[in-house]
C-alpha cells in the first residue's frame, strides 16, 4: 500500500483579515519537498460560476479554501492552517534581516511605494507588509514572484541558520518548513492566466484561472503520491509484471502526474508479462484508461465488467515498459502477487 506523499494547505492573511495568498506545501521525503503558490484570486468552478478563492475565504475559512485549492489541483491536504499577520516577526525573527533582490517595488493601496525596486533588506517586523501589501496597479504574477523570492531566502536562512525553529515542528507551518529547508527544496507557483477584461467577477476585482495540465504539472512536481478527492482521481493498482521494475514505481509516478492516484503497487501474479495492460473496471471510463495509456506511452486496454471497489484500473508492467524505461533497482526481490490479473477476470476485451 502506497504512503500518499504528506501535504498541507496555508492560509496566508491580509492585515485586514481578508486572504491574501494560500501555500501548498509537500514533504517528498523528511528532508526534502515542494512550496507552491496559489493566488486569491485564482477562480474556482462552483455551481454559479468561477468563484475567487478569497470569496472562500470570506465564507467559511480555512476549510473552504482547502476545498476550493484542492478541487483545483485535485489534492486532498494532510494539515491545513491560517498564517496570521501578527505571526510572521514570529517566524522570521531567528532569521532576519533577509535580504533579496526584488523585481519591482512594492506599492500600497495608494499605490505608495513601500519597498523599492531592487535590493530589499527586510527585518522580521516589515515581513507582512512585504508580503501583503497590494497596489490596485498591481496583478497576481509579480506579486508571486516577490513572494517566491521571500520564501527562497527564508528557506535558506532556516537550512543555514543555526537557531531552532519558533514554534513547533512536530505539526502545522514549522513541521513542513523545517523538513522542506533540510535538504531539495522546489519553490514555485501555480501558472495563471488572467480571466478575460469583461467577465463578472464577484467584488469587481480581477481574477485569474489554471489549465488542468499546468494544475497537474505543478502538482506533479512536488507530490509524486497524491491523495485525491473522492472521485477527483482515477485509483490504481500496479503490478510488475517482469521482475525488474521495483514493483512498478516509476510508472506510478508516471501515472500519478497524469492525473491518477496509485494506491497499491507490487508483483504481478506472475512474471514474463510481454506488454503492458490497462485493466479497467466496470464503471470506469474508457477515457480515463486511454489518459493513463498516454502517459505511460503504451499498453493494451483491456475491459473487465468485473467491479473492484478497491481500484478503478490495474496497470500490468510488461517487458516493453522495461526496454522503454528500463530497471528501476533491478529485481524487487519480492514474491510475486495473487493480485488482480488478466486471467481472474471475467469477460474481458482487449483493445489496442
Amino acid at each position: 500500500v502506497v504512503e500518499k506523499t504528506p501535504t498541507a494547505i496555508g492560509a496566508v492573511i491580509a492585515p485586514d483579515g481578508t486572504l491574501d495568498s494560500a501555500v501548498v506545501f509537500a514533504l517528498t521525503s523528511d528532508s526534502s519537498g515542494g512550496v507552491l503558490l496559489i493566488p486569491a484570486t485564482l477562480g474556482i468552478p462552483t455551481n454559479y460560476g468561477l468563484l475567487p478563492l478569497s470569496e472562500f475565504w470570506k465564507a467559511e475559512g480555512i476549510d473552504a479554501v482547502a476545498a476550493g485549492v484542492g478541487k483545483v489541483l485535485n489534492l486532498n491536504f494532510t494539515e491545513k492552517f491560517a498564517i496570521e499577520p501578527n505571526e510572521w516577526a514570529t517566524l522570521i525573527g531567528p532569521y532576519a534581516p533577509l535580504t533579496f533582490n526584488s523585481p519591482d517595488a512594492v506599492r500600497d493601496s495608494k499605490d505608495a511605494v513601500v519597498f523599492p525596486k531592487g535590493t530589499v533588506t527586510l527585518k522580521a517586523d516589515q515581513i507582512t507588509s512585504f508580503l501583503t501589501s497590494k497596489s490596485p496597479k498591481d496583478n497576481d504574477v509579480n506579486r508571486l514572484i516577490r513572494q517566491e523570492l521571500f520564501w527562497k531566502s527564508w528557506l535558506t536562512k532556516v537550512k543555514s541558520g543555526s537557531a531552532p525553529f519558533p514554534g513547533t515542528t512536530a505539526s502545522g507551518l514549522g513541521r513542513f518548513v523545517a523538513s522542506v529547508a533540510r535538504g531539495q527544496l522546489s519553490i514555485s507557483s501555480l501558472p495563471v492566466v488572467p480571466v478575460p477584461a469583461g467577465s463578472p467577477v464577484p467584488g469587481g476585482g480581477p481574477m485569474v484561472t489554471s489549465q488542468e495540465s499546468a494544475a497537474l504539472d505543478a502538482v506533479a512536481e512536488i507530490v509524486p503520491f497524491p491523495d485525491g478527492a473522492p472521485g477527483a482521481r482515477p485509483r490504481l493498482r500496479v503490478l510488475d509484471g517482469t521482475g525488474q521494475l521495483s514493483n512498478g514505481i516509476n510508472a506510478a509516478i508516471i501515472l500519478n502526474a497524469a492525473g491518477g492516484q496509485v494506491d497499491v503497487i507490487g508483483n504481478a501474479k506472475s512474471f514474463g508479462q510481454a506488454t503492458t495492460q490497462i485493466i479497467y473496471f466496470d464503471g470506469t471510463p474508457e477515457a480515463t484508461a486511454q489518459q493513463m495509456q498516454r502517459a505511460l506511452t503504451m499498453g493494451e486496454l483491456v475491459a473487465s465488467t468485473q467491479s473492484n471497489s478497491g481500484a478503478d484500473m490495474t496497470v500490468i508492467l510488461g517487458e516493453d515498459f522495461l526496454e522503454k524505461f528500463g530497471p528501476t533497482s533491478g529485481s524487487s526481490g519480492l514474491p510475486s502477487s495473487s493480485t488482480s490479473t488478466v486471467s481472474s477476470m471475467t469477460s474481458t476485451t482487449v483493445r489496442k
